[in-house]
């Protein structure tokens, strides 16, 4: 037989050609061989080798046997029991769990770690384990038992191990082509295995042995593979330990997209909160409320309470309880407890724009370490990247809009002050910019979403992420840089937001351009072989991307920015606004959680729709404003998206590549959770608790998702539906208690109860109470019942457990009926899983062209006929280009000759602000079409040379005389101001916007989860679900009938308007004051529709029709609750809607009567402050009663409680009337100023202290002046027929009061004058005598006065009465006439002395009294008044001097002044020069008779103190010096002070007002000296201006406390008695003077 040999020197398997065509030395096939190596001749040759095959036949392998307790089904862990021992000794990672005993074996599931007596399995075990013993075998001992298959292996001969992938799960379902998805086979096991040893294991690897892992690579330490069944995976063996791996993202080859931008609001709720004022009281603390945060609040029906455009603010929040919070105002709105309360702000703050900058309130001093400077000129957005554990970085999460906030927040400000000027609109034309549109922010609050709580974070859990880069990026750069890196191990607690405090720092690296320019991570979806080269991944035959979808159903719209808490754009970015007259494209791009991102998906949509506003396809014109708008409702324009049906397709489909959704709706209903009669929803950690709806019932079961508040989706691994019980009553009866007759715990709130006899229907249990031995059930309504009635207790809550919290959109806090949501498969990890929002919108810069006004036709000019047209008024404008306007409105240099010299521009122009007046302007709406600049030139050159025009024509242009541009412009409409009224005055034009050549799409922040949004378009209502912002403008101040609200639209769940609407019922209910029944208030209220063609057609505005007070009973009785079912309507034909297709709906609004602050009524008007109250000393009662209004238009004095601030009632000097107000006076107060608060509260229970909810106060300073008592007017002295105050002596006068002493030398006379009740009678020598005190010695004497002679009498009575209140001023008073001219010559020095004495009434004894000076009157206080000896010189004839003295005194009784040896030493050469003596009586402080110098200083006539004529309260002026040490002060400050008495010596307190209101208080109670002032004006009396006249000086000193004089003086030193030196003093010199200072001086002619 021929022989065939080969040898296979060349050892290869040649698969390609032909068997013919083979070289030799390779081989078509071969198994189980080796070729020969030896050194024999048979090298090449081929040797059998030993091969595997699988041993059907084999003997069973040892085990490890445990008896091992109950194990529930998604249990994770069994515990062994017994036999042959507790513990887990044996039993590894990877052993299968196997039912023992007869019958078919079982598996549970795979050993994943084992520690003491518990196993902890691979995955959750999908049956339950029965308490019997089991046997636990080693894994892949038994073809039969164990289905482990190995699916890939990779041996790493460098490090001497095999690692090994296997798998249990044969995905039957996918048999075509393999798929990436999740494994749908419950209980199936994944293993990767490093010599035998899992380190990786879990359902989540997905594998499937029928998709094999051939592309296996190792660099270094990390492991890559690929199935082409999941996308590529790798994990770090370093770090794999079976427990660290254990979820998709944390073994993907590309990362987690961190798809949230970063957030710049702050927000925080709360609910029970309760305000009548602007404090509010909270329920607890919330320590995300921080000063300067906005306010506003919805009611428990969700509709808006609190309005943004209300801007109220936090200004102090309470650190200890109860916890408060105070606004700025209060709300117009009182606060209830229903209430939710959000709390919200942008996190760009900076000393310009924010009311608190770093804690401290602005204006103020910070300590803020940033460069104040650094954002100035910077326009910076913000992101961030993750950096992952084996160094790899997320791609960039999207830009944060510009954080820009201009400073002055963008308004144009005066100057201020009495006579303000606009300041900046005047800077604005004259520089031609505007200087405070530079960035007011300093500081931004970066609020960095994480994909996990920090905590997980921090613990390398899920994410695996090391580090966080903070990146900035400015607005006219393309670097990408860092600010800033955050290590994961700075991250902690359940916050899933990291917050970041830029504070205007430089960047610190640049990131390379590739990493800019990477929107996803290449990493294909699936892959089929996988390669090295270096340390670089290959992949091969694989899919990229996903195939987007072709389009989306979608509208978008541009209108008002939405002002609700649920879109916060109007916080977030408050200076952010549509730019108008552009085009924008919106569209959608869609990504799965790795980031790989669709195209840009636009709208299937061409037509658009009204729904409110209008809605077109994905692109849109935003055209210029056409009317004004409610500025202070305006916060900004944006676009809005109105999708139409839910984003992408649920199922997926692997040939076309779509992916599907990450996450799908188990059923496409979903489930209704909870009810308005329903218990509340109930959200743990661990557990949800909601009750169940009628309409859609596919509530969560084990193994779905629902989204997560911390992680996005977190697995129910139980859900545990309502449960039921039975009882009985103890006995029969009714009511809505039922007595059990035995304690039943599983009775819970909210549970039906059935069973009634006599078919009373079903009953709901609101409360259980349970006193042993007998449960008490409250039900909501009464029910008869027996003891022998069976009740059926059957609950309606469900409590789903989760392996996480379950996200707050679970929760349900407004009773507007059933929420629908969702529960969701997640067994499509590459399926779309987010969404974000972009616009493409090319017409970008632009400038504004800030003008000196805007001049309509041309300038008048002084030629005739004028050089310009006269009919172009309206067509033609004329504006002044100087600065920078000269660039933003270019002339066209181009196709030029050389001696043009006016130009055009091809700029367009569209005005925006235009000058009405000469000193005022206002917006202008221009429509589509625009202006052109038709000639641009110099002014000579524009023929309007300054010296040609005409008067109007020179002030019409800016500085018309330095020959600035003149642009002529074509106008498409009227604008400016013509000749003979324009003047220069801001005007603004906007230039057309660059086209830019970028024809890309922006991205925005507008980003979320698919499923989110989903669930939204399924079940958000397209028709009215509330209101436009309501404004309540209802009080109890609205007359009959008045609006109670603006005018609104119904609105969408979009926040559209719907003005096609009707109002088919309306009513209105209010509670009880007892809560116990519902009170019809529909009669007061009327709802208005407007139905007159205009903007606010079809709105609806709620009136009054009644009258309201509120009262005590108000917070309760008066919370007024709206019902209102709109209908969708046809007004054409006047007709519904199909009520099939459009449901009416019925609306529910609460608003509760708002109170009025009471005011205090002067009778046509409130007090803003109190007139002064003057009182003197004995007043007590009804010193004055101020009455107050409530506010009603009802009634308006009802339930008002009068009170004084205890804290300003001096020593309880004063007290009120509750109610009446009206003031008393206790008669022990002392003279001075009091500053009582009186309090004015409304409703007043009846019951001292208590008031009802929401009441209001007022509180307004009394300023009350406690002064001196009047005296009686009897005490007042006048004389002759006149009846006028003797100001000087007179000579031969008729009832003159005065006595002459003669011109005889030396010849004494003596005078008395009285202050009595009558008259004292003559004695035996005709005159009366007076029986004194002895000035001589001790004793008495008879003081007789000189007898009455042809020119005196010496005795005269004063007044008509004697001192009974008030205080009685005597001025002693002496005038000698100089008949002689002669310069320097001897005169007539005539003197008298003065005595004063007092008794009690006629029948008592005269003595001596000390003054209010505690001054002695003794024959030490006689004064001696003496009349100058030498002629002064300058002083012709007449000439007249004039000395006096005062006392004052406040003892009632009668008063005698004596004359003593008044006499003429130098004879005068006639009887007219006798030295004259008299005295004036008067009231100290009421007075009406001050004489100084010949004159009286008042000029007012005594009347009685009662008659409304009275003299009032006097007022001087004071110069006051001071303070010193001693009592005479010679330099020195001297402050004009005021006091209710000239007489310096009797000063009792000084005033710092003329008013004399407020007394002034010196700081420290040292001497002041002080006299009137002698530059007052009038002139003062005493102040010693008159030539030869001597002031009146005195000092003393005052309390620092109250301003009163005061007589004690300073420690250490001999002071004065009040207020001067007595004779034993130090200062004893002046004593004499300072005590009674006697003033004069000479006058030329009498006055």
């Amino acid at each position: 037989m021929a022989e065939i040999k080969n040898s296979f020197l060349r050892s290869k398997m040649n698969k390609d050609l032909d068997d013919r065509l083979i070289p030799n030395g390779e081989y078509r096939d071969a198994q189980n061989i080796s070729v020969g190596k030896s050194e024999e001749d048979d090298i090449g040759s081929l040797e059998p080798i030993i091969g595997n095959a699988i041993d059907t036949a084999r003997s069973k392998p040892d085990f490890v046997a445990r008896n091992v307790g109950v194990a529930a089904i998604g249990s994770s862990t069994v515990t062994a029991n017994s036999f042959p021992d507790a513990t887990t000794t044996g039993i590894q990672p990877g052993m299968a769990i196997i039912r023992g005993g007869g019958g078919a074996a079982t598996i549970y599931g795979y050993i994943k770690s084992a520690a003491a007596n518990v196993a902890t399995l691979v995955s959750p075990l999908t049956v339950e384990i029965p308490d019997a013993q089991l046997l636990i075998y080693r894994a892949g001992t038994f073809s039969t038992l164990d289905p482990l298959l190995v699916i890939g292996c990779f041996a790493d001969e460098a490090n001497d191990r095999i690692i090994t992938f296997s798998t249990d799960y044969n995905d039957t379902t996918n048999t075509s082509a393999p798929v990436y998805a999740p494994s749908e086979g419950a209980g199936s096991n994944h293993f990767i295995k490093v010599n035998g040893t899992i380190v990786v294991s879990g359902n989540f690897l997905n594998f499937s042995q029928n998709a094999f892992i051939t592309g296996i690579s190792l660099i270094e330490n990390l492991l890559f593979w690929t199935d082409n069944r999941n996308q590529p995976r790798k994990i770090n063996l370093e770090l794999a330990d079976n427990s660290y791996y254990d979820t998709e993202n944390s073994i993907s080859v590309a990362k987690y997209n961190p798809y949230e931008a970063i957030t710049l609001l702050k927000k925080t709720t709360e609910t029970g909160a309760t305000s009548a004022t602007n404090i509010i009281t909270l329920a607890s603390q919330n320590t995300a409320i921080k000063q300067g945060m906005k306010v506003v609040s919805t009611d428990i029906t969700g509709g808006i309470v609190i309005q943004p455009s209300q801007y109220l603010y936090v200004t102090a929040i309470a650190n200890t309880a109860p916890w408060t919070v105070t606004l700025n105002v209060a709300p117009a709105a009182a606060i209830i407890s229903t209430d939710e309360l959000t709390f919200i702000d942008t996190t760009m703050t900076g000393e310009d724009i924010s009311p608190y900058f770093n804690g401290v309130e602005m204006p103020g001093v910070s300590n803020w370490p940033g460069d104040p400077d650094y954002l100035q000129d910077r326009f910076v957005r913000f992101s961030y990247r993750f950096q992952f554990d084996d160094g790899e970085y997320s791609i960039m999460a999207p830009f944060t809009q510009i954080a820009y906030i201009p400073e002055q927040k963008g308004y144009f400000l005066g100057s201020g002050g009495a006579t303000p000027t606009p300041k900046d609109e005047e800077d604005a034309y004259r520089s031609t910019v505007v200087e405070f549109m530079e960035n007011g922010v300093q500081n931004v609050e970066l609020i960095i979403p994480l994909p996990d709580t920090g905590a997980n974070i921090n613990s390398k859990i899920n994410y695996k992420i090391n580090n966080i880069d903070i990146l900035y990026k400015e607005s006219d750069a393309l670097a990408v840089k860092v600010i800033d890196t955050i290590q994961a191990s700075a991250l902690s607690g359940t916050d899933t937001t990291y917050t970041y405090q830029y504070q205007s720092r430089k960047p610190y690296k640049v990131l390379p351009t590739a990493q800019t320019t990477r929107v996803y991570d290449v990493v294909p979806v699936r892959a089929f072989s996988q390669e090295t080269a270096g340390n670089r991944i290959i992949y091969g035959n694989f899919q990229d991307k996903h195939t987007s979808p072709e389009s989306l159903d979608y509208n978008v719209g541009v209108g008002n920015k939405a002002t609700t808490t649920d879109i916060t754009n109007w916080a977030e970015y408050p200076n952010s606004s549509l730019k108008q007259n552009r085009n924008y494209q919106v569209g959608f791009i869609l990504a799965d959680k790795w980031g790989r991102q669709s195209t840009v998906v636009l709208s299937n949509l061409d037509e658009g729709r009204t729904d409110g506003i209008f809605f077109g396809g994905s692109t849109i014109y935003v055209p210029y404003d056409s009317s004004t708008s409610d500025i202070r409702n305006w916060f900004g324009d944006a676009l809005k998206v109105l999708v139409n049906q839910p984003i992408g397709a649920t199922t997926k489909n692997f040939p076309a590549g779509i992916p599907g959704l990450y996450a799908t709706p188990t059923a496409e209903s979903g489930y209704n959770s909870f009810s308005v009669t329903a218990p509340p929803i109930i959200v743990s950690d661990t557990s949800y608790t909601f009750t169940l709806g009628a309409t859609y019932t596919a509530v969560p079961v084990i193994g779905d998702y629902l989204r997560g508040q911390y992680i996005d989706y977190v697995e129910v691994i139980n859900t545990q539906p309502p449960s039921s019980t039975t009882a009985s009553t103890s006995s029969d009866g009714g009511g809505n208690g039922l007595f059990l007759s035995t304690l039943n715990t599983d009775i819970q709130v909210g549970m039906v109860v059935t069973g009634f006899s006599g078919g009373q229907g079903s009953r709901v249990v609101t409360q259980v109470a349970t006193p042993n031995p007998n449960s008490i059930i409250v039900i909501n309504q009464s029910v008869n019942f027996l003891s022998s009635d069976v009740l059926t207790f059957t609950g309606s809550s469900y409590t789903v457990t989760t392996t996480g919290r379950v996200n707050e959109s679970y929760l349900q806090t407004k009773l507007t009926g059933p929420d629908r949501k969702f529960a969701y498969t997640l067994n499509n990890p590459l399926g779309w899983y987010s969404y974000k929002v972009v616009v493409r919108q090319q017409e970008q810069d632009y400038y504004n062209v800030y003008l000196p006004g805007i001049l309509n036709g041309y300038p008048d000019q002084t030629g005739t006929p004028p050089p310009f047209p006269t009919d172009e008024d309206g067509q033609t404008a004329n504006i002044v280009l100087i600065n920078d306007n000269i660039n933003k409105i270019p002339r066209d240099l181009s196709e030029v000759g050389p001696e043009q010299k006016q130009f055009r521009s091809s700029v367009q122009l569209s005005p925006r602000v235009e000058n009405n007046t000469t000193t005022t302007n206002s917006q202008y709406y221009p429509g589509v079409k625009t202006d052109t600049a038709v000639n641009i030139g110099t002014s000579n050159d524009s023929n309007m040379n300054f010296d040609d025009l005409g008067v109007n024509g020179k002030l019409n242009f800016y500085q018309i005389d330095t020959k600035p541009l003149i642009g002529r412009l074509s106008t498409a409409n009227p604008i400016g101001v013509t000749t003979v009224g324009m003047r220069p005055y801001l005007a603004i034009y906007e230039t057309e916007p660059t086209e830019s050549l970028l024809d890309i799409f922006w991205e925005t922040t507008q980003v979320g989860l698919i499923a989110d949004l989903n669930s939204s378009v399924a079940v958000d209502f397209s028709g009215p679900i509330g209101f436009e912002p309501i404004v309540w403008v209802g009080t109890e101040a609205l007359s009959n009938p008045s609006p109670l609200t603006n005018l609104v639209y119904p609105i969408n769940s979009s926040a559209a308007t719907l003005p096609a609407t009707k109002a088919t019922t309306f009513s209105v209910s209010s509670s009880s004051f007892d809560g116990l029944s519902t009170n019809n208030r529909t009669a007061e209220f009327t709802l208005y529709q407007e139905l007159t063609a205009g903007a606010d057609q079809y709105k609806y505005r709620i009136n009054t029709n009644a009258l309201f007070n509120f009262t005590k009973e108000s917070s309760v009785t008066d919370v007024f609750t709206f019902s209102i079912t709109l209908t969708s309507w046809n007004f054409s034909t006047n007709a519904p809607l199909d009520p099939a297709l459009f449901p009416p709906t019925t609306l529910t609004l609460t608003y509760s009567l708002g109170n009025i602050i009471p005011c205090f009524w002067d009778g046509t008007a409130c007090y803003t402050s109190f007139p002064v109250v003057n009182a003197t000393v004995q007043d007590t009662t009804n010193i004055v009663t101020r009455t107050a209004v409530n506010g009603s238009s009802a009634n308006n004095n009802t339930d008002l409680f009068y009170s004084l601030d205890a804290a300003t009632v001096t020593a309880g000097y004063f007290s009120i009337d509750s109610g009446t107000g009206q003031i008393d006076k206790i008669s022990t107060t002392p003279i001075g100023t009091y500053d009582p608060v009186i309090k004015v509260q409304d409703a007043y229970t009846g019951t001292l202290g208590s008031f009802g909810g929401g009441t209001l106060f007022k509180e307004l300073t009394q300023r009350i002046i406690v002064g001196p008592t009047p005296a009686n007017s009897g005490i007042v002295s006048r004389i002759g027929f006149g009846n006028i105050c003797q100001t000087r002596g007179i000579w031969n006068g008729v009832g003159v009061k005065q006595i002459i002493a003669p011109i005889n030398p030396n010849t004494e006379v003596f005078g008395a004058w009285y202050v009595a009740d009558g008259f004292v009678p003559d004695e035996a020598n005709g005159r009366p005598e007076f029986v004194i005190p002895s000035y001589a010695g001790s004793g008495t004497q008879t003081f007789v006065p000189t007898a009455s002679n042809s020119y005196s009498t010496y005795y005269h009575r004063l007044g008509t009465s004697a001192l009974t209140q008030g205080t009685i001023v005597l001025s002693c008073c002496v005038s000698q006439q100089f008949s002689d001219d002669s310069d320097g010559q001897t005169q007539n020095n005539g003197s008298t002395i003065f005595r004063v004495y007092h008794r009690a009434n006629s029948t008592s004894a005269w003595s001596f009294i000390t003054d209010i000076n505690n001054r002695a009157a003794d024959s030490t206080g006689a004064t001696l008044i003496t009349a100058p000896s030498t002629m002064p010189t300058g002083f012709q004839n007449p000439n007249t001097f004039y000395r006096q003295t005062n006392f004052a005194f406040n003892t009632v009784g009668e008063y005698l002044v004596t004359a003593v040896s008044s006499n003429t030493p130098t004879g005068p050469s006639v009887q007219e020069d006798g030295i004259m003596s008299w005295v004036n009586s008067d009231d100290l402080y009421f007075s009406s008779c001050v004489v100084d110098n010949g004159t009286n200083f008042t000029n007012t006539t005594p009347l009685d103190p009662t008659d409304a004529g009275y003299p009032a309260l006097q007022k001087y002026q004071f110069a006051v010096q001071g303070p010193t040490d001693g009592y005479r002060q010679s330099t020195g400050s001297s402050p004009t002070l005021f006091s209710q008495t000239p007489y310096a010596g009797y000063v009792t307190e000084f005033y710092t007002d003329s008013t004399l209101t407020e007394v002034r208080v010196p700081a420290t109670p040292f001497f002041y000296e002080y006299k009137t002032w002698t530059g007052a004006s009038p002139i003062q009396p005493f102040d010693g201006s008159d030539s030869g006249s001597a002031a009146a000086i005195s000092s003393a000193r005052f309390d620092s406390t109250t301003g009163i004089k005061i007589s004690s003086g300073l420690t250490g030193a001999t002071t004065p008695i009040n207020p001067c030196a007595s004779s034993g003093d130090a200062f004893a010199l002046d004593s004499v003077n300072c005590r009674n200072t006697i003033v004069g001086g000479l006058n030329r002619t009498y006055p």
